[in-house]
């Protein structure tokens, strides 16, 4: 009998463990992610997004690789960590589907450049990063607390759900 108390501690242990853990922080995933940037390690990166904001995320093989926010083909704001091609960083990105649109969002917007979060395009960058509206840059060697990527990702999903309101009709 006393067995079977050590094993059922041992196996609620476990469980308490592996409840614990849950999906890596934002910044191990895009540490991982910089590292490796295969559909794993975005797969990854893509479950501390969605455990971190609480929607659905998935990997995406690129150009340029990331994570993003699921949409559903819809047009409107979308929201990504896309990987430099060089693996030296990251952005969180969003931007505007379809890309054609991109410029006119950024004009509405009532927000300024500053040195955290940019207005505009990410520059020399494929079609995909000229449809962003607004991003930030992360470089893999000097990338953030847990605690900033958190707040930067929540900043980005409120103003990512505010574009995906419907403009208030005229009256």
């Amino acid at each position: 009998m006393p067995g079977a108390v050590r094993r059922r501690r041992r196996a609620h242990s476990f469980q308490m463990r592996e409840s614990q853990t849950g999906p890596p922080g934002v910044r191990d995933a895009l540490l991982d992610g910089l590292a490796q940037a295969d559909l794993a390690a975005l797969g990854r990166l893509a479950a501390a997004m969605t455990a971190t904001i609480g929607r659905p995320a998935h990997a995406q093989a690129g150009p340029p690789p990331g994570a993003l926010l699921d949409q559903a083909g819809s047009p409107g704001p979308w929201l990504a960590y896309l990987l430099r091609p060089d693996r030296a960083g990251c952005w969180l990105a969003m931007g505007w589907q379809p890309h054609g649109g991109a410029a006119a969002v950024r004009a509405a917007l009532p927000l300024e450049v500053d040195d955290h979060f940019r207005l505009g395009p990410i520059a020399d960058a494929p079609e995909r990063l000229a449809a962003v509206v607004l991003w930030v840059a992360y470089e893999a060697g000097a990338l953030p607390p847990e605690h900033r990527l958190r707040n930067d990702l929540h900043a980005m999903v409120m103003l990512h759900d505010l574009l995906s309101e419907p403009a208030p009709a005229q009256l």
